[in-house]
C-alpha cells in the first residue's frame, strides 16, 4: 500500500537521510507486509537498523503520532498510517479491514493476574530520559523498571505517580522533568494527594472497596494514604520498611521469569524509596 505524504508519492526506499517519520513508515510497511502485526520495539530496532543516529526518544513519539488510535506523539506528513490493535503492537492502517477498537490512555494488559481487579499505583523516580517518552518509558532506573514489570504482570489497570503531572497513564507522551514530591511543602503534597485522588476518580469511578497498592517511596504513600481511604479505598503498601536492595529482591521474587539481563538502567536512588 503506498501512502501520499504531503504533496508527493512517498518511495518505501527510504535512507538514512530521510526524517524519523520516513523511516518509521518504510519500515511499517515492510514489517506489516500482508495484514502482519508487529510490535513497538521490532519497529524501533528497523529504524535504528537503517539509521543508527535515531534514538528511541526521538522515534518514539513520531510512532504516537502516526498512530490513529493512540494519545498524544508529533505529527507527521503522512498523518496517522499505523493502527494499534494490543499493548505495545501496531498493523498498517487499511480501510478495507475491521478498525481496532480505541486505545485508552490506560490500556488493559493482555493477561492480567491475580491483582486484575485491583489498581496498581508506581511512583516516579529521579533519573529519567533526555528525550520525551511515553511515561512507561520515561523513567530510567531499576527500581522503576521491576515496579513496572509487576504493574503489567499481575494488574488489570495501572497508573504512575508523578510529582509534576499527579496520576498520569503509562502510555501518556511526558516532557522530561525534575519534580520531586519529597522536595516539596505539606501544602502542595496535600494539594498534590488530592489531585490524584479526583483524577482516578474521574477515570475508575467509585473507589469504594477497590483495592489499591502503591508501589512508590513514602513520600508519595503518606500523602495518599487518608484520601484514598476516606475515599472507601482498601490500600495497601508491599514493599514498606524496605531498604532498596530489599525492594529489588520483593520485585524479583514476585516477577518470576523477568531476565535481570534487560535492566541496564541505574538501581535508582534513596530518594526514589
Amino acid at each position: 500500500m503506498e501512502y501520499e505524504c504531503a504533496a508527493a508519492d512517498f518511495s518505501m526506499e527510504a535512507s538514512m537521510s530521510d526524517p524519523i517519520w520516513a523511516l518509521v513508515l518504510a519500515e511499517a510497511t515492510r514489517l506489516g507486509a500482508g495484514g502482519a502485526a508487529f510490535d513497538r520495539v521490532s519497529l524501533i530496532r528497523a529504524v535504528q537498523h537503517r539509521d543508527p543516529s535515531k534514538l528511541d526518544g526521538s522515534i518514539g513519539p513520531i510512532i504516537q503520532g502516526m498512530t490513529r488510535n493512540a494519545p498524544g506523539g508529533l505529527a507527521s506528513p503522512c498523518g496517522t498510517p499505523l493502527e494499534r490493535v494490543g499493548h505495545g503492537r501496531y498493523r498498517m492502517y487499511s480501510p478495507g479491514v475491521v478498525p481496532a477498537p480505541p486505545v485508552t490512555a490506560s490500556p488493559t494488559n493482555i493477561t492480567p493476574g491475580p491483582l486484575a481487579h485491583t489498581l496498581v499505583l508506581v511512583g516516579c523516580v529521579k533519573t529519567k530520559a533526555d528525550d520525551p517518552l511515553p511515561a512507561r518509558e520515561l523513567y530510567r532506573s531499576t527500581l522503576f523498571t521491576r515496579r513496572r514489570d509487576y504493574a503489567e504482570r499481575h494488574a488489570g489497570r495501572w497508573y504512575i505517580l508523578s510529582a509534576e503531572h499527579g496520576l498520569v497513564s503509562p502510555e501518556t507522551l511526558l516532557e522530561p522533568y525534575d519534580t520531586a514530591l519529597g522536595d516539596q511543602s505539606a501544602e502542595y503534597r496535600r494539594a498534590w494527594a488530592t489531585w490524584v485522588v479526583a483524577k482516578l476518580r474521574q477515570r475508575e469511578g467509585d473507589l469504594a472497596a477497590r483495592r489499591i497498592e502503591i508501589h512508590a517511596g513514602e513520600d508519595y504513600v503518606a500523602p495518599l494514604r487518608q484520601p484514598l481511604t476516606d475515599a472507601g479505598a482498601q490500600v495497601s503498601h508491599p514493599v514498606a520498611g524496605l531498604r532498596q536492595g530489599e525492594h529489588l529482591a520483593w520485585y524479583s521474587r514476585h516477577n518470576p521469569g523477568i531476565s535481570d539481563s534487560r535492566r541496564t538502567a541505574p538501581p535508582g536512588t534513596a530518594s526514589d524509596l
